[in-house]
């Protein structure tokens, strides 16, 4: 049964999109800004951030329950932006930061069906060294922690980030 166009069924989020260029108050310059559409056709734009620059990519969990972006921001010691922050929003709940131990966020994903995320750090020069953290997407905890320095092999859920 579908009311008003729209089958009924647990909040999700249906597609998300960038906009370019965005205006924001008080940024002298011209950046993407990333909206979410939820099941119910709402569109949501997460406020950008104070130092961001743009956002970079953009995902949603296979279930719909919540969607995940990078923050790019700028950066004094490179001649690019770097992503320095993984934000992700449900319907139900305020947009969720995450920064890690402070280098940049090479690569992200959902796991266990959108229940979890999985990100992958490091620096942007010099020799690799990897940080991975394994994230509760509702209640932010982290669960569980790897460096590539670790004297423990490198646990599964790290798989496919670097």
């Amino acid at each position: 049964v579908k009311i008003n166009g729209v089958t009924p069924g647990p909040p999700s989020i249906a597609a998300l999109y960038v906009t370019y260029p965005a205006t924001v108050p008080d940024k002298p310059f011209s950046f993407g800004l990333l909206h979410l559409i939820h099941r119910d056709g709402k569109d949501i734009q997460p406020p950008a951030l104070k130092d961001q620059v743009d956002v970079s990519s953009p995902a949603i969990a296979p279930d719909g329950s919540a969607a995940g972006w990078l923050v790019d921001d700028e950066n004094c010691c490179t001649s690019y932006p770097l992503s320095l922050g993984l934000r992700l929003a449900t319907p139900a709940k305020p947009v969720r930061e995450f920064h890690g131990d402070g280098r940049a966020i090479f690569g992200w994903h959902f796991l266990a069906g959108g229940k979890q995320v999985a990100f992958y750090q490091s620096f942007p020069h010099g020799p690799p060294s990897a940080h991975y953290e394994l994230r509760s997407v509702a209640t932010g905890r982290l669960i569980a922690k790897w460096d590539d320095d670790d004297s423990i092999a490198e646990p599964a859920w790290t798989k496919g980030l670097d």
